[in-house]
């Protein structure tokens, strides 16, 4: 299905109904580009991240740690939590 509009002001309810009128092949593309998207923002946060000044090893280690928890969808461990 291929929509093109020149019309900006579509509200969120509509691009959903449009999104779910879809065929479930095309459903399951725009589930995967939609995935790949939000992957590519945690890289730009990560790159932005190493962007800075000066970062110490630490604070890239706990940067890192964030971003995995989030991708993998579990919790942060926290030093209670490992015994430490």
């Amino acid at each position: 299905m291929t929509f093109r509009s020149d019309r900006r002001d579509l509200s969120y309810s509509e691009i959903t109904d449009l999104a779910l009128s879809m065929p479930d092949s095309e459903k399951l593309k725009l589930a995967e580009r939609l995935k790949k998207a939000g992957v590519k923002g945690d890289w730009e946060a990560i790159f932005q991240a190493f962007r800075a000044s000066k970062l110490d090893q630490r604070t890239i280690n706990k940067a890192v740690k964030e971003v995995r928890a989030r991708r993998n969808g579990t919790k942060k461990r926290t030093a209670t939590s490992t015994g430490r």
